[in-house]
């Protein structure tokens, strides 16, 4: 009997389930900023911490993305060191303040070159 196939070509691989059946489908949520429409879940808490858990049940891969970007934005714009707990603790203030619209959210002045001195953060 005469293969179709090259020699020395590899074997071909002929699938044996879909990709729906071999994946389990992702984990969606209702994100609080998406109300009604499920989105996907992060896969594990972003902080070994309770605001951590509740940023996996409440907020979305998709919005967690865009903080962790204006997170870079802060860090930049007010020349922070995420090693100084100073600045944890205000990024952790941002994350409240824009993620759940607790407390006030730091403006970022894009007309000003050098860096300024982050506000105050203030629990509420």
């Amino acid at each position: 009997m005469l293969s179709s196939r090259r020699a020395g070509a590899p074997p071909r691989c002929e699938p044996t389930t879909s990709v729906n059946e071999e994946f389990e489908p992702l984990e969606t949520i209702d994100c609080r900023r998406h109300p009604g429409r499920p989105t996907p879940a992060l896969p594990r808490p972003p902080f070994r911490s309770p605001l951590g858990e509740r940023i996996r049940r409440e907020i979305c891969a998709d919005c967690w993305r865009d903080w962790l970007q204006h997170q870079t934005l802060l860090i930049n714009h007010y020349g922070l060191d995420p090693r100084k707990a100073e600045a944890r603790e205000f990024l952790y203030g941002q994350v409240k303040a824009v993620l759940f619209g607790e407390g006030e959210a730091a403006e970022i002045d894009t007309s000003s070159s050098p860096r300024t001195k982050p506000p105050e953060h203030r629990e509420r």
